[in-house]
């Protein structure tokens, strides 16, 4: 699969009014391209249904402005404001929690492709311009932008960055899901280096998706297509693959834990999946599902809060879902909008979680507020 401008914003209108076109997408993605093999891993699976409980909590709902904005990615700034891509409306978007006044810039050059965000020390903010092959710079005390243009794929083609992570020396690390690359830029010189994705080629899709930095500078990704989770040296730029045990499981968003694990989200597969550096060992939760009583689907957003409790989104149940490790008990916080899709989703320094509504019944931005992280 390579990204195509207009077929690419088409099928993220698409998603944006029902989950069905997303889970196509990834379905054909799949089936079409080859995983690489992996040796050595230590797997534990684990499938057996975990309680669970479905909490009543007060769900805020901020809507946007613009009509079918198409919501992904949050991210949370020094001062507590949260900012997001619009999709479909090619949009980089400020929300004022305490007002819930929205507002909103078109990047230069954009072409209805933000997806990951991040703010750095200074508030700047960060992100990823999928469809136009840049990673863009914004600076709210001027409301200007600046860009960093990343390396088009052999054909010409935009790479596709998709993830932001920085590391302890503000270098910017991100995956380039097009062109099977890692890349990280220094922010400092405007110096970018890209790392190609091993096991890839032009028969092997591997899809590099999410991305986290841990506490060692370590750089981890997880692999849409190749099914994968790696392990990228910053020093030497060697990769270390590691096999989850279940098969073919699409990873989304990758968090590093503060207890130096790394948790992944399996979108299609409907579990969360947490590594072990130390031992390599992988284990799966597979999470239950609160509307159909069976495995649920579409798990995507997801952090780690600073007493490791895992925090997602649960597309299939329109809900967003807290899990305990050390419990194994699960909590689900249900959307007040019916089929809302969420997206996106971040802690911020006060605890409470948001979370982004792409459906266009919603096209909001949504804060569990009230509960312990």
């Amino acid at each position: 699969m390579r990204t195509n401008t207009k077929a690419a914003r088409r099928g993220w209108r698409a998603v944006s009014a029902s989950l069905a076109p997303l889970l196509l997408l990834l379905a054909l993605t799949l089936a079409g391209c080859a995983s690489s093999s992996a040796s050595g891993d230590k797997q534990q699976s684990n499938n057996s249904t975990l309680p669970y409980t479905v909490a009543v909590s007060n769900i805020r709902e901020f809507s946007v402005p613009q009509k079918q904005s198409g919501l992904m990615r949050p991210a949370v700034d020094g001062n507590g404001d949260i900012w997001f891509g619009e999709m479909n409306a090619n949009r980089l978007g400020h929300l004022d929690p305490h007002t819930g006044q929205v507002q909103t810039w078109v990047p230069p050059n954009g072409n209805y492709g933000i997806m990951g965000i991040v703010a750095d020390t200074q508030n700047h903010i960060w992100f990823a311009e999928q469809n136009a092959g840049y990673i863009g710079e914004f600076f709210p005390e001027t409301q200007t932008f600046k860009i960093y243009p990343t390396k088009p794929r052999p054909d010409g083609g935009p790479s596709g960055p998709q993830d932001l992570a920085f590391d302890q020396s503000g270098n910017l690390w991100f995956t380039e899901l097009s062109a099977d690359r890692i890349g990280r830029l220094d922010v400092a010189t405007g110096q970018l280096r890209e790392y190609p994705v091993i096991g890839a080629d032009s028969k092997h899709f591997v899809g590099p998706y999410g991305l986290t930095v841990d506490s060692k500078g370590s750089v981890w990704f997880g692999e849409l297509s190749g099914f994968k989770l790696v392990r990228l040296d910053p020093a030497t730029g060697a990769m270390q693959t590691y096999s989850p045990p279940t098969a073919k499981a699409s990873m989304m968003e990758v968090v590093a834990a503060p207890d130096g694990s790394i948790w992944f989200a399996e979108y299609l597969a409907g579990k969360l999946g947490r590594l072990d550096p130390s031992t390599g060992g992988i284990q799966e939760y597979a999470v239950p599902a609160i509307v159909s009583g069976a495995s649920a689907s579409g798990v995507y957003g997801l952090a780690v809060s600073a007493s490791g409790n895992v925090w997602f989104t649960d597309v299939g149940d329109n809900a967003i879902g807290q899990f305990q490790p050390s419990t194994g008990q699960f909590t689900f916080y249900p959307i007040p909008t019916a089929q809302s899709v969420p997206f996106g989703l971040i802690i911020d320094r006060t605890k409470n979680i948001w979370f982004t509504e792409g459906a266009e019944s919603a096209n909001a931005l949504g804060m569990v507020a009230g509960v312990s992280a």
